[in-house]
């Protein structure tokens, strides 16, 4: 009776531990399928990209007090989106007091586009420390790149070309007239890699984010060419548009944040249909659904990117997990 009980006992316990397995295995496959279905311009929001083309962009660069200023991010944003920006048919860079004068003024507020950077969840209903893009009446933007961002470290200028070619390219993907052949391409971008792709080309990996137990395996690994290197490197290939590198980047899927009014109902401001956020003063402050981290591979040459990689944390370094799937994927 005992061993029949103690059987018994350990039957049970496994069965909840498969159970609570599944639970959780299917509850990530709902958030990464959930986040896979947000990555690119939203079908609704489609419309609106092809309005923001027509438009004469507004560039607003950070207030001359602001820790962005001080730390030099207004003379790279200007280059970047110099050498970067062709979306549009002209460019004007603005102050935020100009921005925020011009989205007043009824009579000229629907003649502009605006691309700004925010660092607050607060403004737009974005993630903070994103790239928005939107038209200037509005104040909830139809498209957004949230940025990595490393705690103590500045924006570097690669950090913000590689993240206005992202927002660009974005932009133009969701202008394809054929665009279920885009979402099967980008959908493969999840299990497959074309060896083309990369046989060629030099893979760069950040010393920082790398484990040292890859550091001692990644020959046993990976097949093609790779350097592993300070962050400058990656920089300079980006920036030069170098067509034989390749270089893991973390891609984030951060949804829009929400906010509660004191009596209960969620308002976002992407379910609007006038795309205006209300905001009411006895609101209580909501968060931003937590991030997806994909560790992803991006082409220097094109600022495109070409395989998502293993969701991943923020923090998490690239690991040998990581290059064992890639080993798999490319064919």
């Amino acid at each position: 009776m005992m061993n029949f009980y103690f059987f018994k006992k350990q039957s049970v316990k496994t069965t909840i531990i498969k159970k609570c397995t599944l639970l959780v295995f299917a509850s990530f496959l709902f958030l990464y399928s959930n986040s896979f279905a947000q990555l690119g311009v939203q079908e609704k929001k489609i419309d609106e990209i092809v309005l923001i083309k027509e438009k004469p962009l507004l560039v607003v660069l950070s207030g001359e007090e602001s820790e962005l200023a001080k730390n030099g991010f207004n003379e790279d944003f200007k280059n970047a989106i110099n050498a970067v920006w062709k979306f549009s048919p002209s460019i004007e860079f603005i102050s935020s007091q100009e921005y925020i004068d011009l989205s007043k003024d009824e009579s000229r507020n629907s003649v502009y586009a605006v691309l700004d950077f925010v660092t607050s969840s607060l403004i737009n209903n974005v993630p903070g420390y994103s790239f928005v893009i939107g038209m200037v009446n509005k104040r909830v933007f139809p498209h957004y790149i949230k940025v990595y961002t490393v705690e103590g470290k500045r924006l570097s200028y690669g950090d913000i070309f590689s993240s206005l070619q992202y927002l660009q390219n974005d932009l133009n993907n969701a202008l394809l007239e054929d665009r279920k052949a885009y979402k099967k391409k980008r959908n493969n971008m999840f299990r497959y890699l074309p060896i083309k792709l990369v046989e060629n080309k030099t893979l760069l990996l950040d010393e920082s984010f790398a484990t040292e137990e890859l550091k001692k395996e990644i020959d046993n690994i990976y097949d093609f060419d790779f350097k592993i290197v300070n962050k400058d490197v990656i920089d300079r290939a980006i920036v030069n548009k170098n067509d034989n590198i390749i270089y893991f980047k973390k891609v984030i899927n951060a949804p829009r944040p929400t906010t509660r009014s004191s009596l209960g109902a969620i308002k976002d401001g992407s379910r609007h249909d006038n795309g205006m956020l209300k905001r009411h003063k006895d609101e209580i402050k909501g968060t931003a659904l937590d991030a997806m981290y994909f560790n992803s591979i991006i082409d220097a040459g094109s600022g495109k990117l070409i395989f998502f990689g293993r969701p991943s944390f923020k923090d998490k370094k690239i690991d040998i997990k990581d290059f064992k799937m890639l080993k798999k994927v490319i064919k």
